[in-house]
């Protein structure tokens, strides 16, 4: 995260994608556990590349530009998806887990 100019759309895009799973996450299932993993990439990518094309002079300020900044950030939006449908897969065995209870080691 760090600090540079382009940090306000980071920690923007964080703030949304909190807000916005807060409401895809009422109830935990398939569909909106998969419907939040694609919000949080897709929002990411979104206000992050937007933000890189308007503080920084590496793209030019037009539409082409922002085109480009978008191109350039999708190999970053597939893994940005990859670790979170692999975080979002391991919270869920480990909340799984965590949640059945404990088995007796005696044996009655």
């Amino acid at each position: 995260i760090g600090l540079h100019s382009s940090m306000l759309f980071v920690y923007a895009a964080i703030a949304l994608i909190t807000l916005g799973c807060h409401f895809l996450l009422h109830k935990l299932n398939l569909l909106s556990m998969t419907s939040a993993v694609i919000f949080a990439s897709a929002v990411f990518f979104l206000l992050t590349n937007f933000g890189a094309w308007i503080s920084h002079d590496i793209y030019p300020h037009n539409a082409q530009g922002l085109w480009l900044a978008y191109v350039a950030g999708v190999p970053f939006l597939l893994n940005s998806f990859l670790a979170n449908v692999c975080f979002t897969a391991l919270a869920c065995i480990s909340l799984s887990i965590l949640a059945k209870p404990e088995q007796s080691l005696s044996h009655s």
